[in-house]
């Protein structure tokens, strides 16, 4: 029961976390009319290249939709264009603008002035266990997940 008590502890502060950096987010970029969710796509198109909306999407562990309403936005917004994908003629793929560069720049560049002191009171090594422990975390739920989609 005690490892079951100190899961509840960290998922609830997963949880927690989770929120409260979407609200943070939210704030330090409303200057550049970029969401959480704007920002996390378009972090991930900035990390791994041009993608298709499912590819983005399984990434990050959410639908289809989901990411389609938030790549609508962004293209809206100028900071994404959709390409023909050779591979699938129904899917195009998703790619940054040179707006949508400069922005994921921009607001990295933002995290990592805003959290620089957070991160030096934490620590790197507390950093680097903490990243691990989540990760692995992560990586079980992944495999539970899996294991419930399954007929």
């Amino acid at each position: 029961m005690i490892a079951n008590d100190a899961l509840d502890q960290v998922t609830d502060e997963v949880r927690l976390l989770y929120h409260l950096m979407t609200r943070v987010a939210d704030l330090a970029h409303a200057d550049k009319g970029v969401t959480a969710p704007m920002r996390a796509v378009l972090d991930y198109l900035d990390r791994h290249g041009s993608a298709p909306v499912p590819r983005i999407a399984q990434a990050r562990g959410v639908s289809r939709q989901h990411i389609q309403t938030i790549v609508n936005e962004l293209a809206a917004s100028g900071l994404v264009d959709a390409v023909a994908n050779p591979a699938h003629r129904r899917s195009p793929l998703v790619e940054l603008t040179q707006a949508g560069r400069e922005c994921i720049g921009a607001v990295a560049d933002d995290e990592r002035r805003l959290l620089g002191d957070l991160a030096a009171s934490v620590g790197r090594a507390d950093l680097a266990v903490t990243a691990r422990t989540l990760r692995t975390i992560r990586r079980g739920l992944g495999d539970l997940a899996a294991t419930l989609e399954k007929p």
